[in-house]
């Protein structure tokens, strides 16, 4: 678990922490307010002392909490561009809403978290620890299961090269998850649409930067680049099947793209 430095106080550091928790920890030199640490061993509140007594004053604790809620704010924003040390590859699956898996060289999820609101489905850390595959087919049933995924809707995934992946290897992992995606949920509806994007990694972080899947994004540069008549904001708006609904010509650039990054399984 991550959290984000508070304050020092002392020998221990107050940190918030992803789902919204205060805790303490010991502060290891050169842990400074306003940087991204690894939330290990916890420690408790000493016994006697009253809550709020960490920013001292009423005043200061009211102006504290302010200054935390901008924070927050501010944190919920960046979290996702911040990147995952060690991280092999990056995954977006995008039904109704997007989530994004760090996984290691084994391919197994070692972070998980979402780009943007999500309509329903599992708590996205909940898939950490899980291979890649299963991770992404259980987001994939989950939306199936609620109805979020119907026939002839689409599941977009993007996949991009962190520290140590080549081009080969996320184009194999592409094929191999929009098969076992396709696979996973044909029993259960009579036809899906999977694409499976490589999007370079600067335009992954471009994405995230304006709030939307990578994968949706790289379409919308390509196509805006082969000078179709779209837009970002109506990229950033619709659905992807209203975006192919409204401009088909996007399915062949689906393919046009690279001919070994772009995977359309039916």
């Amino acid at each position: 678990m991550k959290g984000i430095v508070m304050k020092i106080d002392g020998k221990e550091a107050i940190v918030l922490t992803r789902d919204r928790r205060f805790v303490r920890i010991p502060a290891t030199p050169g842990l400074a307010v306003g940087q991204e640490t690894e939330v290990g061993l916890i420690l408790s509140r000493p016994r006697g002392r009253r809550v709020g007594a960490v920013f001292g004053r009423p005043a200061i604790w009211a102006a504290a909490i302010a200054a935390v809620l901008m924070l927050w704010a501010g944190w919920r924003v960046l979290w996702p561009a911040l990147p995952v040390p060690g991280a092999y590859a990056y995954v977006t699956v995008e039904v109704d809403g997007v989530v994004e898996l760090a996984i290691d060289s084994n391919q197994v999820v070692v972070d998980s978290r979402p780009l943007g609101p999500l309509a329903g489905g599992p708590d996205p850390q909940n898939l950490v620890g899980l291979p890649v595959q299963e991770a992404v087919t259980r987001w994939v049933e989950q939306a199936v299961d609620q109805h979020r995924l119907r026939d002839g809707g689409e599941v977009l995934i993007a996949s991009s090269a962190g520290s140590g992946a080549d081009r080969a290897e996320v184009d194999g992992l592409n094929k191999t998850l929009a098969y076992a995606v396709a696979d996973a949920v044909k029993q259960d509806v009579d036809m899906i649409h999977v694409d499976a994007l490589q999007v370079p990694e600067e335009i992954r972080r471009k994405a995230v930067a304006e709030g939307m899947s990578p994968g949706r994004y790289y379409l919308y540069v390509v196509a805006r680049d082969r000078g179709l008549p779209v837009s970002l904001e109506e990229f950033r708006r619709q659905s992807v099947s209203a975006l192919l609904n409204s401009h088909r010509e996007l399915i062949g650039l689906i393919q046009q793209i690279e001919p070994e990054s772009g995977n359309r399984v039916f």
